[in-house]
C-alpha cells in the first residue's frame, strides 16, 4: 500500500542513504521498511546520530521489529532499527 500510495520510493543502501535522508527532509513523511519484518517512521531529523557502517547521520525513528512473529515498538536512531547495510531490501518511501 505505500508503494502506491508513496509520493517518491527509494531503495536505500549504504551508497545512497546520505543523498536519500537529505531529500526526505523535504517530505511530510518518511517511512522506511527492511524485508517484512521492520517499519520505521522518521521523526526528526534534528536529532540524529553518526553511523560508522551507514557513513551517514542516523535520525531519530520511531517503528516496529518483527520478532518470532510478534510486533516490538521501538524508538532509537536508524541505524539501530534498520541494522547494518547487507542484502536486505530496505526501501524509503516519502509523503506530502
Amino acid at each position: 500500500m505505500a508503494q502506491a500510495k508513496a509520493d517518491k520510493t527509494i531503495k536505500i543502501n549504504r551508497e545512497n542513504i546520505s543523498s536519500a535522508l537529505q531529500e526526505a527532509q523535504n517530505y511530510k513523511y518518511c517511512l522506511i521498511s527492511v524485508d517484512a519484518h521492520t517499519l520505521v517512521r522518521v521523526i526528526s531529523f534534528k536529532d540524529s546520530s553518526p553511523s560508522g557502517a551507514w557513513h551517514a547521520a542516523m535520525p531519530l525513528c520511531k517503528g516496529y521489529i518483527q520478532r518470532s512473529g510478534v510486533l516490538h515498538e521501538q524508538k532509537d536512531y536508524l541505524k539501530n532499527l534498520i541494522g547494518r547495510p547487507d542484502s536486505q531490501v530496505r526501501m524509503m518511501y516519502l509523503f506530502n
